[in-house]
Parts: C-alpha cells; structure tokens; sequence
C-alpha cells in the first residue's frame, strides 16, 4: 500500500484522482459537519461547488425534504438554514433530511475529486472509524487536504498524518509513505498531544475564533467521537453503514 498525501487541491489535478481511493479532509469544518449530520441521521449530503448550484439543487427536491447549508467567509450564506458549524446539525434539525452543503474548501475538494473510484470523508472526529475501514481496502490511498484558499491548513495535514500512522499499524500491508505522507506524519506527531490547541494556533482555527465560532474548536477536536464513515459517490455522500449516536 502506498499512502500519499495532497496537502491542497493545487497540487494535483482531478484526472490523476481517477481510480483511485481518495480520503477528503476539512477538519475545520466541511468534514466534521459531514460526519455530525449523517451521524444524527442525515439522509444523504450533496456537495455544490458554489451557492448558485446549491440552490438549484435544492429547488429539486420537496421543500420539507431539503435543508440548505453552507458558509462564505465563514459565515452562513443568506438565504440558507444553516452554516458549516457543526453544532447545528443536531438529529432535530437534520434526522431524514437531504443536505445541499456548500463551503469555500470542503465542498470545493469533494467536488475536485468526484472522478475518484472511491472519495471517504475524513476529519478528526471520526479518525479511527475511516482508518479501519481503509486500512481494509488493500489499496494505494490519496489524501486530498482541502486547506484554506488553497494553501496548506495546519489542521487538515496533522489529520492527514494521523491517518497515515492509523494505516501504518493497521495495515496488514507493508506501507510505503511519499515524501508528503512523512510530512504530514511528523507534523500529526508534534501536534497529536493536544489537538485542540493545534486548532486554537492554526491559521483558519484562528480566524473562526475571531468571528465568534470559538466552540466549534473544541467540537471539530473531539477525537474519535464518531463511528460514521461518509463515503461520496455518484454525487451524494451517505454513511457506510446505519450509525446510531449514543
């Protein structure tokens, strides 16, 4: 198995993702709000490149079927019921609903990578989860970091790393790393101490911090308090397997 990492979609163009499995990360926050709402019992996620589309999605299905959600500039896109901060999507507000989601990063990456022959959505919340799952693959894996702007982001390499050290003890392969997947391992082991302060510190961590999203911090840092795995494929992301939060 070879593990290689992206740590932004500018380093890589879509047509080398084809065939492959690709693990999409946006620890802050697209990712983590992927896994919260299909956690509560989301029906299924649709990601839109941009608002425009979001809202043509929507107006596809039933009105009480459909929720709108996304961010710009971190903030909710007027007009949307909800923004990217994971705390709203709890099992009252998205339980049987279809998502239309739309972020600056997040969506932005799951749509680059579509023409994967599998996309998994990973962020620090469901770590362990997603690590099973591809270690049992037995195949090459890209982990596509969606960064912020399209520059390297603190958070998405240091999950990225932790994935790749997951799979190096998971694996019943021998692991080959590329010089991005080492990268990112060391840069997961001087952080994975205390994830929530890497957070505080990081550039993006910093700036939702600044618009008053400090709680998301502390919620995108819960490690491994999910078991859902999101899986993208044919345009929609739904979980794995039936997950019920405890």
């Amino acid at each position: 198995m070879t593990v290689d990492v992206f740590f932004s979609i500018k380093e890589v163009e879509p047509w080398a993702l084809v065939g492959k499995v690709v693990v999409v990360i946006d620890v802050l926050r697209a990712t983590t709000t992927i896994a919260t709402a299909l956690t509560n019992g989301c029906k299924e996620i649709i990601p839109a490149g941009d608002v425009q589309t979001a809202f043509a999605l929507a107006a596809k299905f039933p009105i009480p079927q459909v929720l709108i959600g996304g961010e710009r500039k971190g903030r909710k896109v007027l007009g949307f019921h909800l923004g990217n901060s994971p705390v709203e999507y709890t099992r009252e507000v998205v339980a049987g609903k279809i998502l239309i989601l739309t972020t600056t990063n997040g969506t932005r990456a799951l749509v680059f990578s579509r023409q994967a022959d599998l996309v998994v959505v990973l962020s620090l919340v469901n770590l362990s989860a997603v690590s099973e799952y591809v270690a049992g693959l037995k195949e090459d894996v890209s982990i596509l970091c969606a960064g912020t702007n399209s520059e390297n982001s603190l958070e998405d390499s240091v999950c990225a790393g932790l994935l790749v050290g997951r799979l190096q003890k998971m694996s019943q392969q021998v692991v080959s790393l590329t010089r991005n997947a080492q990268m990112a391992k060391e840069q997961a082991d001087e952080h994975k101490s205390d994830l929530y302060a890497m957070l505080r510190i990081s550039k993006h961590g910093a700036f939702l911090q600044s618009i008053g999203f400090a709680p998301d911090l502390e919620f995108c840092a819960r490690l491994d308090s999910m078991t859902v795995v999101p899986i993208f494929r044919d345009g929609s992301i739904r979980p794995l397997q039936p997950n019920n939060p405890s």
